[in-house]
């Protein structure tokens, strides 16, 4: 059986509790939305300043062979955190440059690896 509300003031009242309760559903949903968007482009910039820190670092000797110099502060964080903080530099034709881990870097047992994202200019 269903229920009638008899009075207009409690129809009224059930009504705006709805709308508030909608409302509510959708403001939250956009502020979650938000909140993953933005660090999710956190997580991006963080990415691009590392890769920039590294791409800085990297430098050709006197017979055009491209090394990894880090600074003394960058390259005691990359092996402090060596299972967290992975990079492999390749050079344009493929060759690796530097890697850490140095596993990181070498072929994968099937003999591919993972393709170039953006080459760095030496």
């Amino acid at each position: 059986m269903r229920a009638r509300f008899r009075s207009l003031q409690l129809r009224l009242a059930m009504r705006l509790a709805l709308v508030y309760v909608v409302a509510t559903t959708i403001a939250v949903g956009i502020l979650v939305y938000r909140a993953y968007d933005t660090a999710a482009s956190l997580n991006d910039r963080e990415l691009s300043l590392r890769a920039s820190d590294l791409a800085q670092s990297v430098s050709v000797d006197g017979s055009g062979t491209p090394h990894l110099d880090l600074p003394p502060n960058l390259a005691a964080a990359y092996a402090a955190a060596a299972a967290a903080d992975t990079f492999a530099i390749r050079a344009a034709d493929g060759r690796l440059i530097a890697a850490s881990p140095p596993a990181f870097g070498s072929a994968s047992p099937d003999g591919r690896r993972p393709p170039m994202t953006r080459p760095i200019s030496a």
